[in-house]
């Protein structure tokens, strides 16, 4: 959520901080929706204003700088390179609150050496609560309850009559749409750690079913490296309790910021979920934690139905549309102005489209150039393709601009 106005800004609270000279200079605010912000002193303008760096950040990144996994310098790098990091101007004199905030995206052309620090430094020290951060309880700002252990889990459904009957096509859909959720959430784990392009399969075993509606006991034998599968059960537990809060700026700091998972796995488990709910479903997850055997659980019912407009939101903003010119050589099986269509044959495929608007008119006012079907052609097409992760549709269009 980013800042508008001085109102929004006086509305924060102190949080965290890091350094205090005179007045606290780095420390974390934040916000009755609980949307956190760095703030870095850097100097005072020749104005009388005072210069900040300032930006929103996750709490899991909260968490790494006070636990001294990166320094100021690295951290405030990394924000410059995913393009968060802001300048912000403030004006302490100032006495309308409705005023907007002056904000500046630090870019290459404006980038200053100077307003970095030196070196790294690490925080070890809350100047707020005069405490060491090793002593402070920060577990509102966990993302996760701790790494679920997914050699053993349960998935119950149960129906709003609670009877033990389910539908065999229903039970089929919905077991399809959790494999194929929990494959692409272990896919954008081992992405980080290794460039693949196919997507991973995990083996869920069967290993008892229990007279719920429907239960199942899920075993998974396999390991790897990376601790694939109980990372992948751990950001599922995560996407299903951030949906149940109706926060679309969660889900958005684990896709966009955090990158725990991509929008095809996010669509996945939307699927998922309204797989659940369709028929007024509800789903249980259990499993125990892995740093103890503690179990936890995460549900989805009907109480949670209506959250679902969270991720149609997030999949709906998502759509996009790529375009390119491609070159191809074939058969002009069939052509028509007036149609307005073409196609072609090629070793490969047999690409249908529309003619370009210029190419239309550059044929109608030029008798020496024609479409000649079941003749070679060499065509230049703009290839347009739109991803709707909403719709779930990927649809590509092919565009004639010119011909050979």
């Amino acid at each position: 959520m980013m800042l508008n106005n001085y109102s929004d800004l006086m509305n924060l609270e102190l949080f965290l901080v890091y350094a205090h000279f005179d007045f606290p200079n780095i420390f974390i605010s934040k916000s009755k929706l609980n949307n956190y912000y760095i703030n870095y002193y850097i100097e005072e303008l020749e104005n009388g204003n005072d210069l900040w760096f300032f930006t929103e950040i996750t709490p899991s990144e909260i968490s790494e700088i006070n636990k001294q996994k990166i320094g100021s310098l690295t951290f405030l790098e990394k924000l410059y390179k995913e393009k968060r990091l802001n300048y912000l101007e403030i004006d302490s004199n100032i006495d309308n609150q409705a005023m907007p905030l002056k904000f500046e995206l630090v870019t290459s052309e404006n980038y200053d050496s100077q307003a970095f620090p030196d070196s790294d430094f690490f925080f070890d020290f809350d100047y707020l609560t005069e405490k060491s951060l090793n002593e402070l309880d920060l577990k509102e700002i966990e993302l996760t309850p701790g790494k679920m252990n997914s050699k053993s889990f349960k998935l119950i459904l149960k129906d709003y009559r609670d009877s033990h009957e389910i539908n065999l096509k229903k039970i089929t859909g919905i077991l399809n749409s959790f494999q194929n959720a929990f494959d692409n959430l272990a896919t954008d784990i081992t992405r980080k750690f290794v460039p693949i392009t196919e997507t991973i399969n995990i083996d869920l075993n069967i290993k008892a079913f229990f007279p719920s509606s429907f239960g199942i006991q899920f075993q998974i034998n396999q390991g790897d490296l990376f601790n694939t599968a109980d990372l992948a059960l751990t950001n599922l537990f995560k996407i299903i309790d951030d949906v149940k809060k109706g926060d679309e700026s969660l889900l958005e700091n684990s896709l966009d910021k955090e990158k725990h998972y991509s929008v095809e796995t996010l669509k996945n488990v939307s699927k998922l979920l309204k797989n659940v709910s369709s028929d007024g479903y509800s789903m249980i997850i259990e499993a125990d934690g892995v740093e103890n055997e503690e179990m936890r659980k995460i549900s989805f019912d009907a109480s949670s139905f209506g959250k679902l407009e969270t991720i149609n939101k997030i999949l709906k903003s998502k759509t996009r549309t790529t375009s390119e010119i491609e070159e191809v050589e074939g058969l002009l099986i069939s052509a028509s102005i007036v149609g307005n269509r073409f196609r072609i044959m090629t070793e490969e495929e047999i690409i249908n489209g529309t003619l370009d608007r210029n190419l239309i008119e550059n044929l109608q006012n030029d008798p020496s150039r024609s479409l000649n079907v079941s003749n070679p052609i060499k065509a230049y097409l703009r290839k347009e393709r739109t991803i709707d992760y909403y719709e779930d549709t990927d649809v590509i269009k092919y565009k004639l601009i010119n011909f050979e």
